[in-house]
């Protein structure tokens, strides 16, 4: 699934999302459970490479993702590319502009995997100021305790009150992107 988004309608709602998402976290879920990896890099061009990003439930009890459930297995949705600024400094730059339309159940214990295609330029929509794989990258997935807090979440986030949403978060460790070999 490519992480960039074509440019469609609700194309100022998208660029006021991307510099919203960075900073609508919330502190009422640790995730101290949720384990995110990313593996399998590898540069395919100058300007595009692939990885797989890994969701694991370490904790007691379900946590459950908005995503898109595919014949081929569910795919995650909430999951964001950051780079990184200052040091700790770090600002999302992919962004949605299309409510997901499934929720994932992953139940402790359970991992799930979802293989990132990412090309620069990345799509308009996000106003992503990245043009290169230079610096740091990490992976951002937002995660839930109900399904209830799923709706709940993208009801507010695609709605005038999208400042309000809040949601959990979950972060991969820091990695760079190899230089491209020919």
């Amino acid at each position: 699934m490519a992480m960039a988004i074509k440019a469609a309608p609700g194309y100022w709602r998208s660029l006021l999302l991307v510099a919203f998402l960075g900073t609508s976290l919330s502190a009422a879920h640790p995730p101290g459970g949720v384990v995110v990896s990313v593996g399998g890099l590898k540069r395919i061009s100058p300007k595009q490479t692939n990885f797989e990003v890994s969701i694991t439930n370490n904790g007691e009890t379900p946590i459950f993702l908005a995503g898109i459930n595919y014949e081929s297995g569910p795919s995650p949705e909430l999951v964001f590319i950051e780079h990184e600024r200052e040091r700790d400094e770090w600002l999302t730059i992919n962004c949605m502009d299309t409510e997901p339309p499934d929720t994932i159940r992953l139940n402790a214990g359970e991992t799930i995997t979802r293989k990132i295609w990412w090309e620069l330029p990345m799509s308009v929509v996000c106003g992503n100021p990245v043009t290169s794989f230079e610096g740091r990258f990490r992976i951002q997935v937002r995660y839930f305790q109900s399904d209830a807090e799923v709706r709940a979440y993208l009801k507010k986030l695609f709605s005038n009150h999208w400042k309000e949403a809040r949601a959990a978060a979950a972060f991969s460790e820091p990695f760079e992107v190899p230089p491209y070999q020919h």
